[in-house]
């Protein structure tokens, strides 16, 4: 039984060192490839911001993910396939909400199907200023309907 072990790990050892140069020559050409297609280097944004991915294709399940600043923000949707250059590309779209972060620069990263391939840029956010007094009014009138609703049943009941 040793012997059959020593064999099928000699086996595996010389099929792993002929797939490394596989798996270089596939990096050479940039397969699996991660590219963003919208929201470029230094652009200035603002709102709901439409990050679009564009990934060569593996067969693979795996979305793309939306990291800003370093932390996971959310998975892209798949919309799309287009042939390019005789490879087929799928393009996946992320809504990032731009007001989670503060003003100012922050990385943003699409991560492909793959750990390795991934896509990096800087982007300024420039969003409006939030008004304090918005959102206090805000909270008082959310609990006006409870506030009627116990003048009304509190009214009714006769002390």
């Amino acid at each position: 039984m040793k012997r059959n072990g020593c064999v099928l790990a000699s086996i595996g050892f010389i099929l792993l060192m002929t797939m490394f140069p596989l798996l270089d020559q596939a990096s050479a050409q940039g397969l699996p490839n991660t590219r963003l297609v919208s929201a470029e280097e230094g652009d200035t944004v603002s709102g709901i911001v439409n990050v679009t991915a564009k990934v060569q294709s593996c067969n693979c399940t795996t979305p793309t993910a939306l990291y800003i600043d370093g932390a996971f923000v959310m998975n892209g949707t798949f919309i799309d396939m287009v042939l390019e250059g005789g490879r087929w590309y799928e393009i996946y779209v992320h809504l990032w909400d731009s007001t989670t972060v503060e003003n100012g620069t922050h990385q943003l990263e699409v991560k492909g199907k793959h750990r390795e391939y991934s896509d990096t840029i800087n982007i300024t956010v420039v969003n409006g200023e939030k008004d304090d007094d918005e959102e206090v009014r805000f909270e008082i009138l959310s609990f006006l309907p409870a506030i009627v609703f116990l003048v009304i049943v509190l009214g009714r009941k006769r002390w």
